[in-house]
């Protein structure tokens, strides 16, 4: 068989039986397949190549190189134990001219992380946070001070799970090989631990000394620092990380491509949910006596839908139509089958219970049915629907000055945090001006919501006597108006009142995107089979949670803020995040109940917060369509009939799935949205990649360019104020223009007065360029963010502390940008020039770039 070069390469090396070097191992990693990232600032192509165990999505692995190239993967094993001979390791991975950010490895174990140089280079220190350093570095909260520690040829180590490190800049070709062990080895199976020692790799002696916090965050294993110490949150947890297998079903969830990547499926419904996993492999290992639940709840709803439903495809269609505006079942019919559902737990668990189908006020589902029922499915989650003070049924914490404990069988940890408003404390906030001018739609809202027990009105007075005067918060109103002539109440519990500012979630929420859409879609062609789709909306979703009377306070309003009447909240609300984590919390519970019932039916379900869709298959896909949709309502599930969809085509948040032609694509309302976005965007002359290519990256990104974008700020403001005016008479004496600025590295950019750094490097030209013309020295003092509040509220278009008189209007197309757009056309063309000889380089060879692996199917 025909062995890949850097096989063969690494057999040599291994057949000589000398000392690996550095520049053995540099050769074998240029033969090597590697992940490449886009071009740096710098113009150099990063990439990478690992090898070992991976720890992602809570499940712990061995990585595709351990099979692929065994041979180079004992090389690099080899020279690490040779550098280190203790060093323990479970992953290696090879960075090439790769510049990491600030952040922890959080899906690390405590062990320490071993750097080793395989190349020479100046410079490209590991910088690591330190009190007592003196190398500083921006984030978003302040700046931090550190080390630049240097990387011994021996090596260099560190603890890179606790400790804030980043790479510093370097000239040269930076490889470097990082020993690492990640969390959870214990996961692994028994033959997976050989092959890793087989392979020289150093595991702990007892893999469960490695079982440690897996914060798995948003997108990346490069994380931002948590700021939970100062609500007192524990810094680790002996046992935080998602055991798949304790959720009953065979084998992990699903992995999906998407884009090039492969993650864990998300369903919307919390990591333990079934319809994560395909659908022969749910509830294989579940207790006998949770089949027989599952069982007994499926056939008691089919004899229910057989008994009910004379025409199941009649029924489905008119759901998908919309044709249906409130429950085709009679409350009578379905308090029947409530009934017998609470005879089948009795019966179960050998025990009677009372007040069953009670259903507690302000909410409407059927928490303590539910909470019997999950048990017996073996829920991981239960007892947060009835069990203690702080319960669904009794009112759940809001979490402001306190941490709401992790769910690892439902909820992936939180490691990324919004910077949220900064603004002075104000207990009592005015309205917005859309909420004035709305004072009897909001008025009579809030009267309909408190018929539904969801608000009630007092005074400050008397809200101050019960809770204390310090604990009370009046929120901003704003106000949108909806088609039907009635208004949705918007809450701000961050400007002022700062509720939100002291709320931090531990537990992040996650919800479907197009790799899950994408899937469904598929499977359902694989089935070979009819698929037919239905979309549904929750009515009120973030308001079906009842939160403890202790909190009420802090979710207090106004309806006109002149009067004295307070509205206060008692369930969640938006405007608060936490009442999005609430709802996923609940709703994934009652999705988990629902999935166990269908068992191994082939079904698909995805929900995005109040947004559901399912897809069914097979000669029974109709009534298990409509046996899903029962156990939902029998469980009080306030279904939007209106807003109803279903067919062979479904829409489901901005997609449209074609399950005709097996195809997934934007709907109409999204493309209409997208584009009316782009036309409002130009009409406010905001910019917009068209007009400014070069802060943007190849993902359509301009994040990343902030500071490049600010310093663009600053050359608008000195052309606004006639700084940059050619004419002015000033060719004997240079004039000093000093400006102030909450962006450090731009303060020191022009104190350097050069930059490497892309787009910074053209921007810094181009307004080098305009102050030599007009005799002009810059110079940017950094002020703490905190001290320019006035430059924030500009950003966030709050003008009220500005006179509109003074207002210069000003465009992009009337900045003197003429050198940038030069030095950015001639790189344009450079790119081009060179994608072409590449273009022809490869054909003269006859072989062409092998496809990625997601380009292999059309999802």
């Amino acid at each position: 068989a025909h062995m890949h070069p850097a096989e063969k390469l690494a057999c040599d090396l291994l057949a000589e039986g000398a000392t690996l070097q550095a520049k053995d191992l540099e050769r074998l990693y240029d033969l090597l397949p590697k992940e490449v990232s886009p071009r740096d600032p710098e113009g150099r192509l990063p990439s990478s190549f690992s090898s070992g165990v991976y720890n992602k999505g809570g499940i712990t692995g061995l990585r595709k190189a351990c099979h692929d190239f065994p041979k180079a993967t004992r090389c690099f094993t080899k020279f690490v134990r040779t550098m280190q001979p203790n060093h323990v390791f479970s992953t290696l991975s090879l960075y090439d001219n790769d510049c990491t950010s600030l952040h922890m490895d959080s899906r690390n174990s405590p062990v320490g992380n071993l750097v080793l140089p395989l190349t020479k280079f100046s410079g490209g220190e590991v910088w690591l946070k330190d009190e007592n350093g003196t190398v500083p570095q921006s984030l978003e909260q302040g700046e931090v001070m550190g080390k630049a520690a240097a990387i011994p040829t021996d090596g260099l180590t560190f603890n890179a799970k606790e400790t804030l490190h980043c790479t510093m800049p370097w000239t040269g070709r930076r490889l470097v090989a990082v020993a690492f062990t990640v969390a959870r080895l214990d996961a692994l199976k028994p033959a997976d631990k050989r092959l890793l020692v087989d392979s020289g790799f150093n595991l702990p002696s007892d893999a469960s000394d490695c079982q440690e916090l897996s914060a798995v965050g948003e997108s990346s294993d490069s994380d931002y620092p948590s700021p939970s110490a100062a609500v007192g949150e524990p810094s680790t947890a002996l046992d935080d990380s998602f055991k798949p297998e304790l959720c009953g079903n065979f084998g992990g969830p699903l992995n999906l491509e998407w884009d090039g990547q492969e993650t864990p499926m998300t369903d919307g419904y919390g990591l333990c949910s079934p319809t994560r996993w395909l659908p022969a492999s749910r509830g294989a290992t579940l207790s006998q006596q949770a089949r027989d639940m599952a069982g007994r709840l499926r056939e008691l709803v089919r004899t229910f839908v057989l008994r009910q439903v004379p025409d199941y495809r009649q029924l489905c269609l008119r759901l998908a139509a919309a044709h249906i505006d409130s429950s085709p079942f009679d409350y009578s019919s379905l308090q029947r089958l409530r009934e017998e559902w609470a005879t089948i737990v009795c019966d179960i668990e050998g025990i009677k219970h009372e007040d069953l189908l009670e259903v507690s006020t302000s909410q409407p589902f059927y928490l303590r049915l539910l909470a019997c029922t999950a048990r017996l499915l073996e829920d991981p989650d239960l007892q947060i629907l009835t069990e203690g003070e702080e319960c669904f049924e009794k009112g759940v914490p809001l979490g402001y000055d306190e941490v709401i404990p992790r769910v690892p069988q439902v909820f992936e940890r939180k490691v990324k945090w919004r910077k949220l408003d900064e603004s002075s404390f104000e207990a009592i906030r005015d309205n917005y001006t859309s909420a004035k001018l709305t004072v009897q739609e909001l008025e009579l809202k809030f009267r309909e919501e408190e018929k539904l027990g969801r608000m009630y009105p007092t005074t400050f007075a008397a809200l101050a006597a019960e809770h204390g005067e310090d604990r009370v918060r009046v929120a901003a109103m704003g106000a949108v108006a909806k088609p039907d002539g009635t208004v949705r109440p918007l809450h701000d519990g961050t400007r002022g009142v700062k509720v939100k500012n002291g709320i931090h979630l531990v537990n992040q929420t996650a919800t479907p995107g197009p790799a899950e859409v994408a899937h469904v879609v598929s499977s359902a062609k694989r089935s070979r089979e009819a698929a037919f789709g239905i979309s549904a909306d929750v009515t009120a979703a973030h308001r079906l949670v009842k939160h403890r009377r202790k909190d009420h306070p802090l979710m207090a309003c106004k309806a006109d803020s002149s009067s004295s009447v307070l509205w206060v909240n008692t369930v969640g609300t938006f405007g608060l995040s936490v009442a999005s984590f609430w709802w996923s919390r609940l709703f994934g519970i009652v999705g988990f109940t629902v999935a166990r019932a269908l068992l191994q039916e082939w079904f698909y379900q995805l929900c995005y917060v109040d947004d559901m869709h399912g897809v069914f298959t097979g000669q029974q896909k109709f009534r298990n369509l409509i046996m899903w949709f029962v156990l939902y309502l029998a469980l009080g599930t306030p279904f939007s009939f209106k807003k109803f969809k279903g067919g062979f085509k479904v829409p489901f948040v901005g997609y449209e799935l074609d399950y005709s032609t097996w195809r997934v694509g934007m709907s109409d309302a999204r493309g209409a949205w997208i584009t009316s976005w782009i036309r409002d965007a130009r009409a406010n002359r905001f910019v917009v990649q068209v007009d400014a290519p070069y802060l943007f990256d190849e993902q359509e990104k301009s994040q990343w360019a902030s500071g490049s974008a600010e310093l663009l700020a600053t050359l608008a403001a000195l052309h606004a104020f006639g700084y940059l005016s050619a004419w002015v008479n000033r060719t004997m004496l240079d004039v000093e223009c000093i400006a102030d600025t909450d962006n450090q590295g731009n303060s020191r950019l022009l104190k350097k007065r050069s930059s490497t750094k892309w787009p910074l490097m053209l921007i810094n030209m181009q307004l080098s360029d305009l102050l030599l013309r007009a005799s002009l020295k810059l110079l940017l003092n950094w002020r703490p963010r905190s001290e320019n509040q006035h430059a924030d509220d500009l950003t966030n278009e709050v003008f009220t502390s500005f006179s509109s008189e003074h207002r210069i209007d000003l465009k992009y197309a009337d900045l003197p940008l003429a050198f940038l757009h030069q030095l950015w056309e001639t790189k344009e063309s450079f790119d081009m020039a060179r994608r072409a000889q590449a273009a022809l380089a490869a054909d003269a060879s006859g072989h062409s770039l092998r496809k990625r692996k997601a380009e292999k199917t059309p999802w």
